[in-house]
């Protein structure tokens, strides 16, 4: 069924390229398959290594998303956001140990999670040429 949301085309032929498309079940699909979400919890972990600025947490996390350096306007749209999920996630605590799926988790590295499923739905990182 992924495939066939992803319009895949046969495994068993060869394609030289394929087709880009972009449906409401792909975002679906992206946001709450556990697959991308486990993917989502392992990039926010390797975002938050990045050392203790956001910036550049972000700029990590856009670069391996999308394979180029993100514009400041990007990267102050998503701290913005970052600002948001992380405000909420403090307000309820037991909500950074759902997203990150471990006890200790901080609500910034459950807020890096937030980001990153974000930034692996992005558009560009969908139907990438």
């Amino acid at each position: 069924p992924m495939l066939t949301t992803f319009d895949a085309n046969d495994t068993s032929v060869a394609c030289m390229r394929r087709e880009r498309s972009n449906t409401p079940l792909q975002a679906l699909t992206l946001l709450n398959d556990p697959v991308f979400f486990e993917a989502a919890q392992a990039l926010g972990q390797r975002m938050s290594e990045q050392g203790k600025d956001l910036r550049a947490q972000i700029r990590h996390g856009f670069e391996r998303c999308v394979s180029r350096p993100a514009s400041n306007a990007e990267i102050d749209r998503l701290a913005k956001l970052y600002n948001i999920q992380k405000k909420l996630i403090d307000d309820t605590p037991q909500s950074a140990e759902k997203i990150s799926g471990k006890k200790e988790a901080t609500p910034h590295q459950a807020a890096l999670i937030t980001l990153a499923r974000v930034m692996l739905n992005l558009d560009e990182a969908i139907t990438r040429e």
